[in-house]
């Protein structure tokens, strides 16, 4: 599946590079009669456009198939991905203004821009064939893991046809499993791969493995079957470690987790953290000034909030964030936000659906306390609480917390243990394959999510 989608995110990405320079020839001819110019006197800006183009519609999620989701919505960002962008060119041209591109050659671009790329995508979702045939597959495991795995793989586009479960408790024999049974223990694992055609191993365990079963893996190995873990397969597809079917010795022995080895990629990402946090603190400051005053005259208080966070190691700091809340809002003791929370302000709704009260932060990360990429820090009072309920939790703390992170821009807000858990998942996949390529896409991401209001509370 992780193949598959890269494929055709990559199809969709060559499509959009030849469909944007069809798009710009055209306008060529349109606006001029032929587009020979675009050779000797406006490849740098047609280069330069392209790829404007091509990160905005990767921002605005543009490579992710819409599914059975809002198609009014996606149609939205599709608008909205070439508005932005082609305002983005408009700016930079104003600037370089030997790069002469007219006013009626960026009309005419993006129009034929957003029509093509638009129909190249409805093509693609909804008319192409797949080719690709289904899997059989067999799952070893027919405990909470198995039951977890086959869920997951009856709630996504998934190209398995689950034939059913093998299981060493004999008791489990004939169970039914959603549509599908347990079809005995390991030791019949070859007689129903000759029956079924099966030649693909999902293993759904979460404790070791007995020698027996493992010398039978190893054999069906050594004949060509595929046999891959659950583990792995669900974290590569859906960007999340399930926390609650891993344990001791897959954290110890999984491959990942460099980036707290390389004292060198740390300096790097701190050099990165500092230079950011500074460039932005600069460009934002008239907002910064601008939202002081609006919190100000909105309600009582102070305009900037103090709280005592968490950091790496577990060490408390001081963050920074606009007052979004009432000043009284603690007076019953620390709690979650809620859904239609009372205690937020008129002001405080409007920064928080746009992220604006985490600017503040930008402070933060020049104390060397944050980073801009990370999980979020956070209160003490909630860190030791979900340290007893939730396994895993402490791992969060092994990196410097963030204003953004890999949690933040795929899962709403958290105000429950369940929700917790979950996004401690997508925390500990970021931890796991952590990499400055990665912090990149998550900022670029981050901007999809602040101009949707995704999650916030």
């Amino acid at each position: 599946m992780y193949k598959r989608q890269r494929i055709e995110q990559a199809t969709l990405l060559l499509g959009d590079v030849g469909l944007i320079v069809l798009a710009t020839v055209l306008t060529f001819i349109l606006r001029f009669g032929d587009f020979s110019d675009i050779l000797h006197s406006y490849t740098g800006s047609t280069f330069t456009t392209v790829v404007f183009y091509l990160l905005s519609f990767y921002i605005f999620e543009m490579y992710t198939s819409p599914g059975n989701g809002n198609k009014i919505l996606y149609l939205k960002r599709s608008i909205l991905s070439v508005v932005v962008a082609g305002g983005l060119a408009i700016m930079i041209f104003y600037f370089y203004p030997d790069w002469k591109y007219g006013r009626g050659l960026f009309f005419i671009q993006m129009s034929l821009i957003w029509l093509f790329c638009s129909l190249w995508r409805i093509c693609y979702w909804s008319v192409l064939p797949k080719t690709e045939g289904r899997k059989k597959i067999l799952i070893i495991g027919a405990g909470k893991a198995g039951h977890f795995y086959y869920d997951w793989l009856s709630e996504i586009r998934s190209q398995y046809e689950i034939i059913g479960f093998l299981d060493d408790n004999p008791k489990k024999t004939g169970k039914k499993i959603g549509n599908g049974k347990v079809l005995g223990t390991t030791d019949m694992l070859f007689d129903i791969g000759r029956e079924t055609g099966v030649r693909d191993i999902r293993l759904a365990i979460t404790h070791e493995l007995r020698p027996r079963l493992i010398r039978k893996l190893l054999h069906a190995k050594l004949l060509g079957w595929n046999i891959m873990d659950m583990t792995n397969e669900y974290e590569c597809n859906s960007g999340r470690v399930p926390v609650r079917h891993i344990h001791d010795e897959w954290l110890v022995y999984v491959e990942g987790f460099y980036l707290n080895k390389s004292k060198l990629i740390q300096n790097i990402k701190q050099i990165a953290d500092i230079v950011l946090s500074s460039t932005l603190f600069v460009v934002l400051l008239p907002v910064l000034l601008l939202l002081s005053l609006m919190i100000k005259l909105d309600s009582e208080g102070p305009v900037i909030y103090r709280q005592k966070r968490l950091g790496k190691d577990g060490v408390p700091f001081t963050l920074y964030k606009f007052r979004s809340m009432k000043q009284d809002a603690e007076t019953n003791g620390v709690m979650w936000t809620q859904n239609q929370d009372e205690r937020i302000t008129g002001v405080g709704k409007w920064i928080r659906i746009t992220r604006l009260d985490e600017i503040p932060q930008l402070l933060n990360v020049l104390q060397g306390k944050m980073s801009i990429v990370g999980p979020r820090p956070e209160r003490p009072e909630f860190v030791s609480e979900l340290e007893e309920k939730i396994p895993y939790y402490f791992i969060r703390q092994s990196v410097k917390p963030g204003i953004t992170g890999w949690a933040q821009i795929n899962y709403p807000y958290g105000s429950t243990v369940d929700e917790a858990l979950n996004k401690l998942e997508y925390d500990l996949y970021y931890i796991k394959n952590m990499s400055l390529f990665l912090d990149m896409r998550i900022i670029l991401r981050t901007i999809s999510v602040i101009l949707f209001g995704k999650g916030a509370r």
